[in-house]
């Protein structure tokens, strides 16, 4: 059905927005098949990669609008960047789970985006566990975020330093306010983290049982997955 819908937009396809069915697949039927993409929203898009998203890149890199929400954790915010330079809005979005894991994947992200992603006006990054100094990353680089949405990320301090970065912005939602409209479900899980099995496989697609001990995922494993997806599409 989906495919069906990519064919009838005979190449004009300019947003495109689906609930857990999109696969990487599918990303790659796209990108042979449009050009001209601006806004992409996926939620709860499980099978999704940046290997997806990159070859979408290669023939959509006007896209200005991003949406992840609930997707994999393991897409690399670098070669998202790197893929969309003209991105303008991102949600990257996640539930908050109250389990004691480390918070190192959400910190390589935001560098990432604070990195990459220079052209960005409006950032939501709901019930994500960034620390103050990622954050601090991304007010420093990203010259022109108008609007910022923190709710749920709680490991984020609202202290006198991050108060006064963001003095110039427009609009600010931080972590404890009202999440009355957000667009999907707001709750807070407590969950014991051995009984959590992970699924997920380097490229960032949840595949199979690992036990959560942290990553050693480096920035030349997000390169090499660049250049692997940059090459992928022959068309």
């Amino acid at each position: 059905m989906a495919c069906a819908a990519v064919d009838r937009a005979d190449g004009r396809l300019e947003h495109f927005a689906a609930d857990c069915f999109v696969t990487d697949a599918l990303l790659f039927y796209m990108a042979k098949r449009t050009n001209g993409l601006k806004s992409l929203r996926l939620v709860n898009c499980m099978k999704v990669s940046h290997k997806g998203l990159v070859a979408l890149g290669k023939r959509s890199p006007h896209l200005e609008e991003l949406e992840l929400t609930t997707c994999s954790i393991y897409i690399s915010m670098k070669a998202v960047g790197q893929a969309f330079p003209q991105l303008k809005r991102l949600r990257l979005n996640n539930r908050w789970v109250n389990v004691e894991c480390e918070e190192q994947f959400d910190n390589h992200r935001a560098l990432d985006i604070a990195s990459n992603m220079p052209e960005l006006r409006h950032l939501q990054l709901f019930a994500n566990r960034l620390h103050n100094s990622a954050l601090a990353a991304i007010l420093d680089n990203c010259h022109h975020l108008e609007s910022l949405d923190l709710r749920q990320c709680f490991n984020i301090h609202i202290d006198a330093e991050l108060r006064a970065k963001c003095a110039r912005l427009r609009d600010v939602r931080l972590p404890k306010d009202s999440t009355n409209d957000y667009d999907h479900e707001a709750y807070i899980e407590t969950l014991e983290l051995n009984s959590l099995p992970l699924l997920f496989a380097h490229d960032g697609v949840f595949t199979q049982q690992y036990p959560f001990h942290g990553s050693d995922h480096s920035d030349e494993d997000d390169q090499e997955d660049l250049d692997v997806a940059l090459g992928h599409l022959a068309l």
